[in-house]
């Protein structure tokens, strides 16, 4: 193996780490003050954090993750622009990414609809726990569908980004060819989301974005195409539960 890809590759252990270590700090510290204020169980703190604070716990813990890799990167003395490529880009060009980001969610939910549609399909997803948790399964206000795509729509996005195309991408592009190191950032990113069911659909997601980053040089534009495909997932899962209901 050649030295400087084994040091990528134990630079994107650290990244990813970090990464989960960020969401885990976020969500203990959540669950023990839920713990206190409403001197609940631990279990039942755990499920209010995961069914009604996912807003709060995401945002704590992109800020959290950013301010560890931020000063992981001061101490390397990389500099944070270089290293995540943000370059200027025409905004006519940023709202073409987002909405291929919102086609792409849109093409998503409607192969899912049509695969769902097939009796076998339905009962092997439900076998296998594919229907998962909706967000808005007891309706949503305005106030929620905000916190929503605030967190999870637009910092999150972004946070991952930073991460996944700004970080392990250019790790695994200075160490493989970049159709290889394009591949592979796209089947990382699809492995962390942990859905069996979405395998396809996120890698063909991480691999538009990763063309994007490669296309345009700059962080922006795959940020601009998931927070597209984010929000819109989000504002169809709310549109489904009854906006305002």
């Amino acid at each position: 193996m050649k030295p400087s890809l084994r040091r990528s590759g134990l630079w994107i252990i650290v990244y990813l780490v970090l990464f989960l270590l960020a969401q885990y700090g976020a969500y203990s510290f959540l669950v023990y003050d839920t713990i206190q204020r409403r001197a609940c169980s631990p279990q039942k703190a755990a499920s209010i954090v995961l069914h009604t604070q996912q807003p709060l716990f995401y945002a704590l813990a992109v800020l959290i993750g950013l301010l560890v890799f931020y000063l992981l990167i001061w101490l390397r003395r990389i500099h944070w622009w270089d290293m995540i490529l943000l370059k200027p880009v025409k905004s006519s060009r940023l709202l073409i990414y987002f909405f291929i980001g919102v086609l792409l969610n849109i093409l998503f939910y409607l192969i899912m609809l049509t695969f769902n549609a097939i009796p076998q399909f339905a009962a092997w997803r439900q076998g296998a726990g594919g229907s998962g948790y909706s967000l808005f399964a007891a309706g949503v206000s305005a106030g929620e569908l905000f916190s929503v795509i605030l967190s999870l729509g637009i910092l999150v996005p972004i946070y991952e980004e930073i991460v996944f195309r700004g970080f392990i991408f250019r790790e695994l592009a200075t160490a493989a060819p970049l159709h290889w190191a394009w591949l592979l950032q796209a089947v990382i990113f699809t492995l962390y989301h942990r859905q069996l069911l979405g395998i396809p659909l996120y890698f063909m997601l991480a691999l538009v974005l990763g063309g994007s980053y490669i296309k345009e040089k700059s962080i922006l534009t795959p940020c601009a195409v998931h927070c597209g495909f984010n929000i819109t997932g989000y504002l169809i899962q709310a549109y489904a539960a009854g906006f305002l209901s």
